[in-house]
């Protein structure tokens, strides 16, 4: 069984279904890949890639295929605010606390980092299916990769941020070390969701 679900803040198993979306996105061309968005979160996006950096990120993305943006409404979106499929390479972004714009533009930087080295996560699912990994190790080394694209995320918001171009809202605070995130992504159940995912892999 191919489970390949990438939580994010934060981090995501379910089952996604995208056909009521079909209706209510619009496609914005980048080369001869596009990227389909939710017309509520378009603004994001086009904030992002007022930014060099933005735009340099998000064309990486694109070299490892398409890329659907939209309003999430399960509960893990509900639970962890945003997150990333990468079997179909969507990032879900959620409203339910009604974010503000920079809100939403923090959750998008982050999941387009995410997105950025779905391959990463989904060669350390590739591990467990072989059993080349405890459940111990996959946790931990899932939240390693996240760890380290908070930070690659919050460098990006700052920037935007400083130059203006981005709402102080937008802001991605980070922890100090990576046991310090550890710990607190263990207590906020993000681990779990983690762990569970792991169990399907070995099934």
């Amino acid at each position: 069984m191919k489970a390949q679900f990438l939580f994010s803040l934060y981090f995501l198993i379910a089952s996604i279904s995208l056909l009521s979306l079909t209706q209510d996105l619009h496609s914005a061309p980048f080369k001869n890949i596009s990227v389909r968005i939710d017309p509520e979160l378009a603004f994001s996006l086009e904030a992002i890639q007022a930014l060099p950096e933005g735009k340099a990120l998000l064309s990486r993305i694109l070299t490892e295929g398409p890329l659907t943006i939209a309003v999430g409404k399960n509960d893990v979106v509900r639970d962890f605010s945003a997150c990333w499929d990468s079997d179909s390479r969507t990032i879900l972004i959620g409203l339910f606390s009604r974010p503000t714009r920079g809100e939403v533009i923090g959750s998008l930087i982050f999941e387009l980092q995410n997105a950025l080295v779905s391959s990463q996560f989904d060669k350390l699912n590739e591990k467990v299916t072989r059993g080349k990994l405890s459940k111990v190790e996959y946790i931990r080394a899932m939240e390693y990769l996240e760890y380290v694209n908070s930070i690659n995320a919050s460098k990006l918001a700052k920037i935007g941020i400083q130059k203006g171009l981005l709402p102080k809202s937008a802001c991605l605070p980070t922890y100090k070390n990576f046991e310090e995130h550890f710990y607190y992504q263990k207590v906020s159940g993000h681990s779990d969701i983690i762990g569970w995912n792991y169990d399907l892999l070995v099934q």
